[in-house]
């Protein structure tokens, strides 16, 4: 498992963990760490799920009727989210734009061909974006006030925002007997720069997640872990196997990815937090399935086969093409 979370953190897609409300996460604007976590593909506004479709924006009921475009761009979209009338999406080459749900009135608001990772929160976007050095920076969803909040930041981990505090990792330099070695460690500040607190789980911390104050993580022992809002941290009773990759929790369920070495495919995995009640949710084409996954208003949304996208409802009865698998995307890989 080492392995492969050493090759999941290279490309910023950090597999973590975390517990959130159904209904509450996906009806405020999608900003929950388990889509982050997992490439922001989709989104739900309480009503219809948008989803990226490579150079477009589309979207679709969430009772599963009435797919439509809304939103052709000229270049490649990534990181989807919707607040207060608008989506919100990352333009390659050109930075983080909104446009309204119905298509009309685009808007530049950080203009940056370098941006690594944002997130749309309460009316101000925070976002990473490359000046020198790769900063924390923040901006109103109108485009205005933007200021550097943090300096340097580790670009291999996600930062996460929840409950007025910025979570995000720097690398220092640490003395291991006759050498040294680059160390991340985990920091938490308030949203407005102040209030520095740097977390010292355990050496070998390797993912972490924020969500509504409680962090989850784990270690190089293959143990996972809670450490509440109240200071309080519990060890969870789930374990993985080397072939495996967490993807996070959602409603109280682990999804992950494994590989059955005997059928030679790739499985879309769900269990208990207690490791009870295996499932298989899809078997999959590609290993390259794992770069998005996404819960959006009761949908499983996620790639296979040549980028193919599919959505599958959470109860397993419809499941619906999006695009067609390609090989011709190759901005994308493991």
């Amino acid at each position: 498992m080492k392995k492969l979370i050493s090759i999941f953190l290279s490309i910023t897609i950090l597999a973590g963990m975390f517990i959130i409300p159904t209904s509450a996460a996906t009806t405020k604007n999608e900003n929950n760490g388990f889509n982050i976590n997992n490439g922001t593909i989709s989104a739900f506004d309480g009503t219809w799920i948008y989803y990226i479709k490579d150079k477009q924006i589309r979207k679709f009921k969430n009772d599963g009727t009435k797919d439509a475009a809304v939103y052709t761009a000229n270049n490649w979209i990534y990181d989807l989210y919707v607040y207060d009338g608008y989506i919100y999406y990352n333009l390659s080459g050109s930075g983080i734009n909104k446009v309204k749900t119905d298509g009309t009135k685009n808007q530049v608001l950080v203009k940056s061909d370098d941006i690594r990772n944002y997130q749309v929160v309460n009316g101000y976007i925070y976002f990473v974006e490359y000046n020198k050095t790769y900063n924390l920076c923040s901006v109103k969803t109108d485009g205005t006030g933007k200021k550097t909040i943090v300096k340097n930041v580790d670009t291999n981990y996600k930062f996460f925002v929840s409950s007025g505090y910025i979570y995000y990792a720097a690398t220092r330099t640490v003395k291991v007997q006759t050498w040294t070695e680059n160390v991340s460690e985990w920091i938490r500040i308030k949203t407005d720069g102040t209030g520095k607190k740097t977390y010292d789980f355990k050496p070998n911390t390797n993912n972490l997640i924020v969500d509504n104050g409680n962090i989850y993580y784990d270690n190089y022992d293959n143990k996972f872990f809670c450490l509440d809002t109240k200071g309080k941290t519990t060890e969870l009773k789930f374990t993985l196997a080397y072939n495996d990759k967490l993807l996070g929790i959602y409603d109280g369920v682990v999804y992950y990815f494994t590989y059955d070495d005997t059928a030679k495919v790739y499985k879309l995995m769900q269990m208990n937090l207690d490791g009870t009640g295996k499932k298989v949710i899809v078997k999959l084409k590609s290993r390259y399935s794992d770069h998005s996954f996404n819960i959006s208003g009761g949908w499983i949304i996620y790639e296979d086969d040549g980028y193919a996208l599919y959505a599958r409802s959470l109860d397993g009865k419809q499941k619906k093409t999006l695009k067609k698998g390609t090989t011709t995307r190759t901005d994308i890989g493991m």
